[in-house]
């Protein structure tokens, strides 16, 4: 696994890696059960580092187009009336 400097580090690297790292293990395996939870803890990785990556593309577009969070989230900074 390369050695990345975490400023640098796209969000949801680790879990990417993290993934593969679990993947390089399984067939290192010979018990199937351990396989087939090693691969479905592989693709949870994966698809967390996705997730990560979706939420952090979607913040860097909203920022690069300038809009606030109040605009972004109407009502959001109101305070709740009683």
């Amino acid at each position: 696994m390369p050695d990345i400097d975490p400023a640098t580090r796209s969000p949801g690297e680790h879990y990417r890696e993290l993934g593969l790292t679990v993947r390089a293990l399984i067939p290192l395996m010979r018990d199937p059960q351990v396989k087939e939870q090693l691969t479905f803890l592989a693709l949870q990785y994966e698809s967390l580092a996705d997730g990560i990556a979706a939420v952090s593309d979607s913040l860097r577009a909203v920022s690069s187009q300038g809009i606030d969070n109040d605009s972004a989230c109407p009502g959001a900074s109101q305070a709740p009336t009683g």
